[in-house]
């Protein structure tokens, strides 16, 4: 990560074109993908700039209502928008900004800083234990996250076959597969659930570890 960030603040001195601007962005995101402190660091930037410029004395000069916030947000190399009210009916000033897709599970993004890393996994697992919405929200998240990277390797595996991933298939036999999948990671999270297998077991299992699968029958 250290080699990659001086990279990108080579390429930050003088002038710079659009694509290479561009080009930084996707950089820095990828590093907000491999240490979570980059991520954090970046979303508390950008709620302190947007709470600074909208509660600034001089709204004449710092006028919010003209700020396009999709850009600024891309600009701050964010995966996703934080939960702020100042964000709340804005979706027309946040066309600009795309966010990490859903196969990117934010949750399992972790700091480099071990110490920090611990600390964290502590807190989620609490959170977790304790249930709630926010709990509710983020195994939500983690379980999409997997389905769809799990639907990226299958594709990536067609291709690899030299078969068409994009070939359209029977809506019945779509149907079938999703509810089939459905059906897999209700019974594999319900056996984490009741500790009859580790986080680990559950992720290879999801996966289609063949090594493990007689587990998944018990």
């Amino acid at each position: 990560v250290e080699t990659k960030t001086m990279a990108v603040e080579e390429t930050l001195k003088g002038d710079m074109t659009i694509e290479q601007i561009s080009n930084v962005l996707v950089q820095v995101r990828n590093l907000c993908l491999q240490d979570r402190d980059i991520l954090e660091k970046g979303t508390k930037a950008f709620t302190s700039f947007i709470r600074a410029y909208k509660e600034h004395y001089c709204a004449f000069i710092f006028r919010f209502a003209s700020l396009d916030l999709g850009h600024l947000a891309t600009s701050f190399c964010l995966l996703r928008l934080p939960k702020m009210p100042e964000l709340r009916d804005q979706s027309d000033k946040l066309q600009n900004f795309t966010p990490a897709g859903p196969e990117i599970n934010i949750h399992s993004i972790s700091f480099k800083d071990k110490v920090l890393e611990k600390a964290r996994q502590k807190r989620l697992a609490s959170e977790l234990a304790a249930g709630g919405k926010n709990a509710k929200q983020i195994i939500a998240e983690q379980r999409q996250a997997e389905r769809m990277q799990r639907q990226k390797e299958r594709r990536q595996a067609e291709v690899a076959k030299g078969r068409n991933p994009h070939k359209k298939r029977g809506r019945q036999a779509q149907i079938f597969d999703e509810w089939e999948e459905l059906a897999k990671e209700e019974r594999l999270y319900k056996k984490l659930r009741r500790k009859k297998i580790t986080e680990e077991q559950y992720k290879e299992l999801l996966h289609g570890n063949s090594k493990i699968s007689s587990i998944e029958n018990d």
